[in-house]
């Protein structure tokens, strides 16, 4: 059985599911003798009826629960405390040579001390943008960890396309300001053509972002076309 684990937008969008290259088909017909997203028996994510499956497989939702917050307060280990007092977090995605996301998090120190900006490594992919103005943390836990031990509901999240970002609202029912900037980058070429990241400004995404605005109930997650709409954006939080 090959069960997953995975509350992140590819999941929830269906990307997970998409056809892949061929040469991909070909690695994991190799090591695992089917193709990946044939093989998959369960997922495991927060709410099962946002997943946009393109097949009929099982989706079982992850309950919270005091024990599990218990759990990852356990695991934390007090790691959360560096957090504390910041008005922004910005999850990395490991997304590299981005002119946007620097343009962008530059926009924020008009509105917001530095002490104020905390920049949140990704666990498991690293780059090699340097975010030397700012408070870095590379504690290398998962984002639910953090959104489970701490208030974020007066917070401002921001990411490339993050599903991070909208933890707190997916398993604690929080409703921070969501700033995702994919469509701010759609225009950098080294974007658009990193691999990793074509998903991320795909049609698929945009929906399943949509569908999470209308969860919520109101323009919960603000994708700025450009900086004078993030500008704009941060006027209005402030």
């Amino acid at each position: 059985r090959l069960n997953l684990y995975d509350d992140g937008v590819g999941t929830y969008s269906g990307i997970v599911f998409r056809e892949k290259k061929k040469l991909k088909q070909i690695v994991l017909q190799v090591l695992l003798h089917t193709r990946f997203y044939e093989v998959l028996d369960e997922i495991y994510c927060y709410h099962p009826k946002l997943v946009n499956a393109s097949r009929d497989i099982k989706i079982t939702p992850i309950k919270v629960s005091g024990k599990i917050n218990q759990v990852m307060n356990e695991i934390i280990q007090g790691k959360e405390k560096v957090y504390l007092g910041k008005k922004v977090v910005f999850l990395d995605q490991g997304i590299t040579n981005i002119p946007s996301i620097k343009e962008g998090l530059d926009m924020f120190s008009k509105y917001f001390s530095k002490e104020e900006v905390i920049i949140k490594r990704h666990p498991r992919v690293k780059n090699q943008i340097m975010f030397s103005d700012y408070v870095i943390s590379d504690d290398g836990l998962p984002s639910e960890a953090i959104v489970a031990s701490l208030n974020c509901s007066k917070c401002i999240f921001v990411a490339h396309s993050s599903t991070g970002c909208i933890s707190p609202l997916l398993i604690n029912g929080e409703r921070p300001y969501v700033i995702m900037l994919n469509r701010l980058c759609s225009n950098d070429s080294d974007s658009i053509n990193d691999g990793n990241f074509k998903g991320a400004n795909s049609a698929q995404v945009e929906t399943f972002f949509d569908e999470i605005n209308k969860f919520a109930g109101f323009e919960y997650i603000r994708r700025p076309k450009t900086i004078s709409e993030l500008e704009d954006y941060l006027k209005e939080i402030e």
